[in-house]
């Protein structure tokens, strides 16, 4: 007789909770992490500095994983506790935390609002205003990591390798990375993606957001947050609207504003001026952005830039992408999955797809509702 669906959904609750209940921050008073509900930490101080120079003796990655949603985890359905699950079996030293709409308010109004920098206060600010779901959900990941440093995660991803093996094979290890990122694209352009992301050489190619990790205060993540606060200034101006008036954001607005093209964007300048203070702005890649393509496009192996900026191949954390036809994750066949992102992208059919004048010999409608 098989078992009724509620059963298991039962089931995969209680696991869940079982494994929470190891991960839980308060479970481990050795390491204490503050509740966004009853901080005790100070608030950021002031930036430490604007420069893009950086050591490979930054802080290391905390043993943190972080996620947001708009239900508190023993709410989450079936599939989201398992894929959840997969992060913490495979990672059971790292502590786990879900902010929710609520804790995320505490948790900005702690870490930002109350700051005694005023760029921090006006950036947390930027925030606050929004009430476009995936404009915050974007902008928070980003802010959390500043703030706390760890492993940001979307929901809709499951955990393949332990997260202190991900750099394998090469010769650095997750201990010398003050930040780490996955590729999401490398390959020649196709129909509904093609101004997306940066575009070298005829190939597009970004950095993925669904999955970060970072030091606390790293460089690179101030320069992201202070990016997106304003991209996010200037698309309100644009549209002769105030910040919490964006309801009616488009796809490639998101992209452009929030999400993965200025992840990229941002990523990528921050590289090029470190390569530049650092007097590496003469390699034979070249110079500037195109010059941090050819240092990270077509990865065959993990590989560090900008001092302590770990770079996993794509097959690393976009398998589906890697697995395509055109064979862009051909030169990556040694490196382990260690991310699935399933790319359930709920957020999409809320914000229509705009492209402005496709090439020649481009077909498709000029807008499209809910790509995948």
């Amino acid at each position: 007789m098989p078992v009724p669906t509620s059963t298991w959904r039962l089931i995969a609750l209680l696991s869940l909770c079982f494994i929470l209940y190891t991960h839980l921050p308060s479970t481990h008073p050795s390491t204490p992490t503050p509740s966004p509900r009853a901080p005790t930490t100070p608030p950021l101080p002031l930036p430490e500095s604007s420069s893009t120079t950086t050591t490979t003796s930054s802080p290391r990655i905390p043993h943190k994983i972080w996620q947001t949603w708009h239900t508190p985890t023993h709410l989450l359905n079936a599939t989201d506790t398992s894929r959840l699950t997969t992060w913490l079996t495979l990672n059971p030293s790292y502590r786990h935390e879900l902010l929710t709409d609520t804790s995320a308010a505490t948790y900005i109004q702690h870490h930002y609002l109350s700051s005694p920098s005023a760029e921090l206060r006006e950036i947390g600010s930027v925030y606050t205003q929004l009430t476009d779901r995936i404009l915050k959900a974007d902008f928070l990941r980003y802010l959390i990591l500043y703030a706390s440093g760890g492993i940001y995660t979307d929901l809709d991803t499951s955990c393949l390798f332990p997260i202190h093996q991900w750099a394998h094979p090469s010769k650095f290890s997750m201990d010398d990375a003050g930040v780490v990122l996955g590729i999401e694209s490398d390959r020649e352009p196709v129909e509904n993606d093609w101004r997306l992301y940066r575009d070298y050489r005829a190939r597009i190619w970004g950095f993925n957001n669904w999955t970060i990790a970072s030091a606390a205060r790293h460089p690179l993540m101030l320069a992201v947050i202070r990016a997106v606060a304003k991209n996010l200034r200037g698309l309100a101006e644009g549209k002769g609207k105030g910040l919490g008036e964006l309801g009616d954001v488009f796809y490639k607005e998101v992209i452009d504003s929030t999400g993965p093209r200025a992840f990229t964007d941002a990523v990528v300048g921050f590289v090029a001026g470190w390569d530049e203070a650092n007097g590496n702005g003469a390699k034979k890649e070249g110079r500037g952005e195109e010059g941090v393509y050819k240092q990270v496009g077509l990865l065959e192996k993990s590989k560090m830039v900008a001092g302590d900026v770990l770079v996993l191949p794509i097959r690393a954390m976009s398998v589906l992408e890697a697995d395509r036809n055109d064979g862009e994750g051909a030169r990556s066949l040694g490196v382990e999955s260690v991310v699935r992102h399933w790319s359930e992208g709920t957020w999409k059919a809320d914000h229509f797809v705009i492209y402005g004048e496709k090439p020649e010999g481009w077909k498709g409608a000029e807008v499209v509702k809910g790509i995948d």
